[in-house]
């Protein structure tokens, strides 16, 4: 007998004051109880379940990441990119300033070059 569909990721975007916000969850190893108080994603059809109920046990989070990750690059066209000029060297990380707070670049909140 089939399994009712279940879902195991989900992906989300959110835009907000101007600013675009993104994520991906996936269902590693967690109480699944939580979701039997909502309807994630407004999918009534469709359960919640995690890679260790389908399994029988799960990865740890850093296999999962390793395995994981080249297919959501391939999916999401990553590629590496440089900061477009308008945004310079200054926006880099750097671990030692990173705590230091800086004033917003007015107009400019993200720089990519596509």
């Amino acid at each position: 007998m089939p399994q009712p569909e279940r879902k195991i990721a989900a992906i989300g975007i959110r835009v907000s004051r101007k600013t675009t916000m993104h994520g991906f969850a996936l269902n590693a190893d967690m109480d699944m109880s939580w979701y039997d108080r909502i309807i994630p994603c407004g999918i009534r059809d469709a359960g919640v379940t995690s890679i260790a109920r389908e399994l029988g046990s799960c990865p740890s989070l850093a296999e999962l990441a390793a395995m994981v990750r080249p297919h959501l690059d391939e999916m999401l066209a990553y590629q590496p990119y440089e900061a477009s000029p308008d945004v310079g060297e200054e926006h880099e990380y750097n671990p030692q300033t990173a705590h230091v707070r800086r004033p917003a670049t007015p107009g400019v909140t993200y720089g990519l070059t596509v």
